[in-house]
């Protein structure tokens, strides 16, 4: 596996991780403003949407780090960069 395949192949993990988590937003939202719709008819002297939302938004959260974040092979390849377009411009000069 040549260096463009690997590339490739890391960033469409990355992506693949970015759509699930804007897919896990939306779902969020979308389940959290009907669930709040119904607490306000059935009992809205009792505000429990709230629980669900927040343990909910403490799951999103540690989703949205997962999605967000530099893993550490991409930290090893961005301290490798530097070196690897100096080697390549080297090799294209001669």
């Amino acid at each position: 596996m040549d260096g463009l395949d690997k590339d490739y192949h890391r960033d469409s993990g990355r992506v693949r991780a970015l759509r699930g988590f804007y897919a896990a937003a939306l779902i969020y939202v979308v389940v959290n403003a009907a669930l709040l719709a119904i607490n306000l008819i059935a009992t809205p002297g009792n505000l429990w949407f709230f629980w669900v939302a927040a343990f909910w938004g403490i799951g999103l959260f540690f989703h949205a780090l997962d999605a967000y974040t530099v893993r550490i092979p991409d930290l090893e390849r961005a301290k490798q960069a530097p070196d690897e377009i100096a080697e390549r411009r080297r090799r294209r000069t001669g």
